[in-house]
């Protein structure tokens, strides 16, 4: 996939024994909140190494709309929205746990005006499930199964 360079590691991985600041610290730790199968990754910038934001995996046991609780969100510093890192972290962490995981099904929520992360979802292949109250506010949902995610994967590809 091309785009904004990044990398996505494990923060548990990368900041072990770098001096990482307070913030950093907090992410690692969600590193590691579901076991050592999945969680949250930082978003870095290639080129400057600076923390960017965070994407992952999080299961929601309170989610009930759906048999699966897996969703895939993300967290990117504003000052680098509109250049892809939010997009190309979500496919690496959806491919990552459709592969290693081998989970069948993600979802991802968010409010509705919130523009920005449609797109994202819509980038990265999810199809709109429905509204639903979350958290005290109207949500759209969306999901995506490890097919509907190859074949998308594939047409990007072709269309590169």
């Amino acid at each position: 996939m091309g785009g904004p360079r990044l990398l996505v590691e494990f923060l548990a991985v990368h900041l072990q024994g770098k001096g990482a600041s307070p913030l950093q610290l907090q992410l690692g730790d969600l590193a590691g909140e579901i076991g050592a199968a999945f969680g949250r990754f930082a978003v870095e910038d290639r080129v400057t190494g600076r923390l960017v934001g965070r994407v992952g995996i999080m299961r929601q046991p309170v989610w009930n709309e759906t048999p699966e609780q897996d969703e895939v969100g993300w967290v990117i510093a504003s000052e680098r929205w509109g250049v892809g890192l939010a997009t190309e972290a979500g496919h690496a962490a959806i491919a990552d746990v459709f592969e290693r995981i081998e989970l069948t099904r993600v979802l991802s929520w968010t409010e509705p005006g919130n523009a920005a992360s449609l797109r994202v979802m819509a980038k990265l292949g999810l199809a709109r499930g429905g509204m639903v109250e979350w958290k005290g506010s109207e949500h759209v949902w969306c999901s995506l199964t490890t097919e509907a995610f190859a074949a998308h994967s594939l047409e990007e590809q072709v269309s590169d």
